[in-house]
C-alpha cells in the first residue's frame, strides 16, 4: 500500500498541481470524469471527480491494488467481496482506502454524500484499461442483492445495464485519453 507520504516527489506534485490548478476532465465509462494525471513504471495516479448525480458504477481492476486518497469532499467507497458481501466505508479528509481488486469477484465503486468529491486513485500497478471490467451481469447483480437485501438500493443505484451506458467501451479505448502518456521524468 502506497499512502501520500510515500509517494515520490514527483507523484505528490502531479497531486498538488492539479489540486492547485484547473484540469480538464473527461468522462468516464464507470461515470464521473477524470484523467491520469501522473505514470512510471510502478504505479499511476489518476484524479477522478463526482459530481452529487453520479456515481462510480461498480468495476473491477484485474491485479491491482487501487488507494483512493481524499483531500477534501467526502465520498462513500462501495466494495463487494468475492463472496457478494456488501460494505460502505466513508473516505474524507485525508483518509486513504485501499481496494484490493486483484481477487476476481472483488467490485468496488462509490458515489457522493451531499457535494461533488473529487479523489486521487494511486494504482499499482500501473493502471491498463484492458484490466477494468463493469459489473453488468444480471445474474451477478442479483447474487449480491438477494446476500445483501438491506442495500438493493446502492447496489442497484451503483449499477450500469447495457441500456444506461453513456459511451461505449469501444469509443473509450479509442479515445485519446487511454493512450498512455510519456513516463515521468
Amino acid at each position: 500500500m502506497m499512502l501520500y507520504d510515500q509517494l515520490p516527489p514527483a507523484g505528490k506534485e502531479a497531486i498538488e498541481h492539479s489540486r492547485n490548478n484547473e484540469t480538464l476532465l473527461e468522462h468516464h465509462i464507470e461515470g464521473g470524469s477524470f484523467k491520469e494525471i501522473f505514470r512510471n513504471t510502478d504505479y499511476t495516479i489518476i484524479q477522478f471527480h463526482l459530481n452529487v448525480s453520479e456515481v462510480s458504477s461498480l468495476h473491477r481492476l484485474k491485479n491491482t491494488e487501487e488507494q483512493w486518497l481524499s483531500f477534501e469532499s467526502p465520498l462513500i467507497i462501495a466494495q463487494i467481496d468475492k463472496d457478494h458481501q456488501y460494505t460502505e466505508e466513508k473516505l474524507m479528509n485525508s483518509n486513504s482506502i485501499t481496494i484490493k481488486s486483484g481477487n476476481p469477484g472483488n467490485w468496488f465503486g462509490a458515489y457522493t454524500i451531499a457535494e461533488p468529491a473529487t479523489v486521487y486513485c494511486i494504482c499499482r500497478p500501473v493502471f491498463d484499461f484492458a484490466n477494468f471490467e463493469l459489473l453488468k451481469d444480471e445474474s451477478v447483480i442479483e447474487k449480491i442483492c438477494s446476500k445483501n437485501p438491506d442495500f438493493i438500493d446502492s447496489i442497484r443505484k451503483l449499477t450500469i445495464r447495457d441500456t444506461e451506458k453513456k459511451i461505449s467501451v469501444k469509443e473509450t479505448l479509442e479515445s485519446n485519453f487511454f493512450k498512455k502518456p510519456s513516463p515521468a521524468t
